[in-house]
């Protein structure tokens, strides 16, 4: 997100386009509210610009919007689920859980903490636990 936010803000002329590519990496590791941050502290020094016009601050605003979007909501839980074998329904629905028990800490911690879960269940010998295991994978059948 870093890279693609730096690479655009690049491309349109933002200054300290760099810094906020940096604030853009950082704001990624909280889910969502982080997106938000992402986009909004770029936006005043774009429309603030007298060089930028109207067009290139709503190219500004979309393409970060839209990036953050896919990037938050599509990729990262698809690659969040294959690489720490959780669906990518399960890690939204504990980004959900884990955010309302403890807020924004809660949200950092929620893919690592529901992994945790899910090699715990699937270590008990217990049929219950090795069926919630699989939920968690997407697995519903034996």
């Amino acid at each position: 997100v870093g890279v693609l936010t730096a690479a655009l803000l690049a491309a349109l002329s933002v200054d300290l386009w760099l810094a906020f590519a940096v604030v853009a990496f950082f704001a990624n590791f909280v889910p969502n509210l982080g997106a938000v941050v992402a986009v909004a502290l770029p936006m005043p020094v774009v429309i603030i610009d007298p060089h930028a016009s109207r067009l290139t601050a709503f190219i500004a605003l979309t393409s970060l919007v839209v990036m953050h979007a896919l990037i938050g909501n599509v990729v990262e839980p698809i690659l969040f689920g294959h690489s720490m074998k959780l669906h990518p329904v399960t890690v939204l629905i504990s980004l959900m859980i884990w955010s309302f028990l403890w807020g924004i800490p809660g949200l950092v911690l929620a893919v690592p903490l529901t992994s945790v879960c899910r090699i715990y269940l699937a270590s008990i010998d217990h049929p219950l636990c090795a069926v919630l295991a699989r939920a968690l994978d997407g697995r519903f059948s034996s």
